[in-house]
């Protein structure tokens, strides 16, 4: 989400969107990240978990824990994060 987002200098008129904000807000667990920050430090940090998250595939026979990345923007922003996407879709995680 934008810095800023839900303060005087950006408010949100929809009722339904500032209740659905503070909820992720207030929801965060331990197992997730709210990042509030511009698109490109979005790109910073994903890389940085990523490179973090490489993990052996499993052998086979072994039950998987797959991890899940859900990558949530803005239509206008979808360009800027194709580089993230693409390299999401490409990896096999060994």
């Amino acid at each position: 989400m934008p810095q800023g987002l839900m303060t005087e200098a950006m408010p949100i008129s929809d009722e339904r969107q500032t209740s659905f904000v503070s909820d992720l807000q207030k929801g965060i667990t331990a197992s997730a990240e709210l990042l509030q920050t511009s698109v490109e430090d979005l790109k910073t940090a994903s890389w940085k978990n990523l490179i973090r998250l490489r993990l052996p595939l499993p052998r086979r026979g072994e039950q998987s824990k797959l991890k899940q990345v859900y990558l949530i923007c803005e239509s206008r922003d979808r360009s800027l994060i194709r580089p993230i996407k693409e390299y999401l879709f490409k990896q096999t995680w060994k």
